[in-house]
Protein backbone atom coordinates (compact mmCIF):
# COMPACT_ATOMS: atom_id res chain seq x y z
CA UNK A 1 0.00 0.00 0.00
CA UNK A 2 1.53 3.83 -0.86
CA UNK A 3 0.03 7.05 0.27
CA UNK A 4 -0.14 8.78 -3.04
CA UNK A 5 -0.48 13.05 -2.69
CA UNK A 6 -2.43 15.28 -5.24
CA UNK A 7 0.12 18.35 -5.38
CA UNK A 8 -2.28 19.75 -7.90
CA UNK A 9 -3.97 23.04 -7.15
CA UNK A 10 -7.03 22.56 -8.68
CA UNK A 11 -8.02 19.16 -10.38
CA UNK A 12 -8.86 16.17 -8.62
CA UNK A 13 -7.41 13.39 -9.99
CA UNK A 14 -9.60 9.81 -10.10
CA UNK A 15 -7.13 6.27 -9.63
CA UNK A 16 -9.06 3.29 -11.01
CA UNK A 17 -11.19 1.33 -8.33
CA UNK A 18 -13.21 4.78 -7.98
CA UNK A 19 -10.54 6.31 -5.63
CA UNK A 20 -10.37 10.20 -6.53
CA UNK A 21 -7.42 12.34 -4.68
CA UNK A 22 -8.58 15.57 -4.57
CA UNK A 23 -6.27 18.92 -4.60
CA UNK A 24 -3.33 18.49 -1.94
CA UNK A 25 -5.22 15.62 -0.67
CA UNK A 26 -3.34 12.27 0.38
CA UNK A 27 -4.94 8.83 0.30
CA UNK A 28 -3.84 5.18 1.27
CA UNK A 29 -4.12 3.77 -2.09
CA UNK A 30 -3.39 -0.31 -1.74
CA UNK A 31 -3.11 -1.40 -5.68
CA UNK A 32 -0.65 0.96 -5.89
CA UNK A 33 2.36 -1.08 -7.80
CA UNK A 34 -0.21 -1.88 -10.41
CA UNK A 35 -0.78 1.17 -11.92
CA UNK A 36 1.96 3.21 -10.98
CA UNK A 37 3.60 2.20 -14.30
CA UNK A 38 0.06 3.40 -16.63
CA UNK A 39 0.96 6.34 -19.07
CA UNK A 40 -1.23 8.92 -17.18
CA UNK A 41 -0.29 8.03 -14.19
CA UNK A 42 3.68 7.69 -15.34
CA UNK A 43 2.95 11.37 -16.19
CA UNK A 44 1.55 12.95 -13.35
CA UNK A 45 4.23 11.56 -10.99
CA UNK A 46 7.18 13.00 -13.45
CA UNK A 47 5.38 16.32 -13.40
CA UNK A 48 5.21 16.16 -9.97
CA UNK A 49 1.17 16.43 -9.92
CA UNK A 50 1.53 12.75 -8.06
CA UNK A 51 3.60 11.99 -4.96
CA UNK A 52 3.49 8.63 -3.80
CA UNK A 53 5.43 7.02 -0.60
CA UNK A 54 5.31 3.36 0.35
CA UNK A 55 6.88 3.92 3.53
CA UNK A 56 3.55 4.28 6.07
CA UNK A 57 4.06 6.22 9.32
CA UNK A 58 3.91 4.24 12.71
CA UNK A 59 0.93 4.20 14.23
CA UNK A 60 0.36 7.18 16.87
CA UNK A 61 3.40 9.07 14.92
CA UNK A 62 2.28 12.53 13.66
CA UNK A 63 -0.42 14.74 14.34
CA UNK A 64 -3.74 13.96 13.93
CA UNK A 65 -4.88 16.32 11.05
CA UNK A 66 -8.20 17.22 12.22
CA UNK A 67 -7.14 17.49 16.17
CA UNK A 68 -4.27 20.04 14.39
CA UNK A 69 -7.07 22.35 12.62
CA UNK A 70 -9.05 22.14 15.44
CA UNK A 71 -6.51 23.55 17.92
CA UNK A 72 -5.50 25.75 14.99
CA UNK A 73 -9.14 27.17 14.22
CA UNK A 74 -9.22 27.93 17.92
CA UNK A 75 -6.20 30.01 18.40
CA UNK A 76 -7.27 31.54 15.36
CA UNK A 77 -10.43 32.71 16.92
CA UNK A 78 -8.92 33.84 20.40
CA UNK A 79 -6.96 36.26 17.95
CA UNK A 80 -10.41 37.07 16.86
CA UNK A 81 -9.70 35.53 13.02
CA UNK A 82 -12.99 33.70 11.66
CA UNK A 83 -10.97 30.99 9.32
CA UNK A 84 -12.89 28.70 6.94
CA UNK A 85 -12.69 25.28 8.99
CA UNK A 86 -12.99 23.68 5.60
CA UNK A 87 -8.95 25.00 5.11
CA UNK A 88 -5.98 23.01 5.02
CA UNK A 89 -4.08 22.78 8.32
CA UNK A 90 -1.62 24.39 6.23
CA UNK A 91 -2.98 27.29 5.12
CA UNK A 92 -4.46 27.83 8.39
CA UNK A 93 -0.88 27.50 10.31
CA UNK A 94 0.19 30.28 7.87
CA UNK A 95 -2.96 32.76 8.77
CA UNK A 96 -1.62 31.65 12.60
CA UNK A 97 1.71 32.63 11.97
CA UNK A 98 0.84 35.96 10.12
CA UNK A 99 -1.41 37.21 12.94
CA UNK A 100 1.03 36.20 15.74
CA UNK A 101 3.33 38.51 13.46
CA UNK A 102 1.14 40.85 13.47
CA UNK A 103 0.41 40.99 16.76
CA UNK A 104 3.50 41.00 18.16
CA UNK A 105 4.42 44.41 15.80
CA UNK A 106 1.48 45.69 17.38
CA UNK A 107 2.77 45.53 20.68
CA UNK A 108 6.46 46.66 20.20
CA UNK A 109 4.98 49.95 18.44
CA UNK A 110 2.96 50.11 21.64
CA UNK A 111 5.96 50.01 23.50
CA UNK A 112 8.37 51.93 21.24
CA UNK A 113 5.11 54.72 21.43
CA UNK A 114 4.65 54.60 25.31
CA UNK A 115 7.97 55.20 25.48
CA UNK A 116 7.98 57.52 23.29
CA UNK A 117 5.29 59.77 25.36
CA UNK A 118 6.49 58.83 28.66
CA UNK A 119 9.90 61.04 27.51
CA UNK A 120 8.06 63.61 26.80
CA UNK A 121 6.18 63.03 29.31
CA UNK A 122 2.57 63.02 27.85
CA UNK A 123 0.03 61.59 29.51
CA UNK A 124 -2.29 58.81 27.89
CA UNK A 125 -4.83 56.22 28.62
CA UNK A 126 -3.80 52.22 28.64
CA UNK A 127 -7.60 52.33 27.26
CA UNK A 128 -5.99 54.13 23.82
CA UNK A 129 -5.43 52.65 20.83
CA UNK A 130 -1.69 52.55 18.90
CA UNK A 131 -3.59 55.35 16.79
CA UNK A 132 -5.21 57.79 19.35
CA UNK A 133 -1.13 57.48 20.66
CA UNK A 134 0.01 58.08 17.23
CA UNK A 135 -1.66 61.25 17.14
CA UNK A 136 -0.75 62.41 21.08
CA UNK A 137 3.19 62.17 20.02
CA UNK A 138 2.45 63.53 16.29
CA UNK A 139 0.46 66.43 18.47
CA UNK A 140 3.11 66.76 20.97
CA UNK A 141 5.92 67.42 17.77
Amino acid sequence: MAKVTNHGKVTPIGLPGGVVIAPGETVNYPGWAKIKDRQSIAHYLETGVLHASDEQPEPGQGPDEALRKQALLEQLKALGINANGNSKADTLQAKLDEALADKAKAEQERQDLEQALNAKTIAFEPSQTNDELRALLAAAE
